[in-house]
């Protein structure tokens, strides 16, 4: 009798232990995650950048996982829409957001009364450098930036310049004003698929972009980039000046994305999940991805992605005021 109970009571013990272990008691509920499919969730629809890095790499992210991401559009307000449907789901590990520099400027700027700092960083793995002005020489008034940069400064606000509030691009276009020391005026169209007709049409006189999105308008000569926001040249353009070397300032640009999970998430699990984000950023197949389109691998985990985020947000901050619409 005694056996049986003793039996019984290593029985009752263990099967204690499995499920504390599986609902984040006191066990490893990484051992067991991922026995599902996880949701990333995009805020921008198809076809942009922020879309087609994120499908990319959450699929060799998956593979080193051996699990199923489904990632979904959840476009809208800056990018919030999504950032706050990752906020508010369950802290099991099947819910992410794929974003960019945005999401901090969504905060920053009091477009969401949250920011990034209230989610679990997962990692930050691109930085774009290629984020270049775009004209429409066809029918646009300039032929190169300092053409650009003499009308603007002889006409305050009479050039058109495409952005969507409280995003990237409405930041570049501050700096790249800022720069030139010319009063633009800023026309909100939303993301990229509004900007590309928009500038084809003669709507807008300009608009910021990455070069990998655009190369096919300007390889036809539809578009022609007028600087670099970055910190070099591209070897792909290289007759395109740094925003630096055209007008002696030290201004520049870099965009960066990265994965976030909801608060509380337990750390076991954004732990593999940035391991996992980290081979995929390291892998030949995300490198010749990133080499197509022009974009650097960075794979930043832990307290270095943090304090990169940080250091991001610090440079967004000095821009806050004029990126808020009164």
């Amino acid at each position: 009798m005694k056996k049986v109970v003793l039996f019984l009571g290593v029985v009752l013990l263990t099967t204690m232990a499995f499920a504390g272990g599986q609902q984040g008691g006191g066990g490893s509920p990484d051992a067991a995650w991922p026995n599902k499919a996880i949701q990333v969730f995009i805020p921008w629809g198809a076809g942009g950048d922020t879309d087609l890095h994120g499908r990319t790499l959450s699929e060799l992210v998956a593979k080193e996982l051996g699990a199923t991401i489904v990632c979904a559009n959840m476009p809208g307000t800056a990018g919030t829409i999504a950032a706050r449907q990752v906020l508010n789901s369950p802290k099991d590990g099947y819910t992410a957001l794929w974003s960019q520099t945005s999401f901090l400027i969504s905060s920053a700027v009091g477009i969401a009364d949250f920011s990034y700092k209230d989610l679990e960083t997962v990692a930050t793995v691109i930085e774009d450098d290629s984020n270049l002005f775009l004209i429409n020489k066809k029918i646009g008034k300039f032929k190169d930036v300092q053409d650009y940069m003499n009308y603007g400064r002889a006409n305050s606000g009479a050039i058109k310049d495409g952005i969507e509030v409280g995003t990237d691009a409405h930041l570049a276009s501050l700096i790249f004003g800022d720069a030139l020391g010319v009063q633009l005026t800023r026309v909100d169209l939303g993301g990229t698929n509004a900007r590309i007709p928009a500038l084809l049409n003669g709507d807008i006189d300009s608009t910021q972009a990455v070069y990998g999105t655009y190369k096919a308008y300007i390889d036809s000569g539809d578009f022609v980039p007028l600087v670099m926001l970055g910190s070099k040249r591209l070897s792909q353009i290289p007759n395109i000046p740094t925003l630096k070397e055209a007008t002696g300032k030290d201004f520049s640009y870099t965009k960066i994305f990265g994965y976030w999970m909801p608060p509380g998430t337990d750390k076991a699990i954004v732990d593999k999940f940035a391991a996992a984000v980290q081979k995929a950023v390291n892998s030949a197949e995300f490198k010749a991805h990133c080499d197509k389109y022009y974009i650097t691998p960075s794979a930043r985990i832990g307290a270095d992605a943090k304090s990169f985020l940080d250091n991001q947000y610090d440079t967004i901050l000095k821009y806050k005021d004029a990126m808020v619409v009164k």
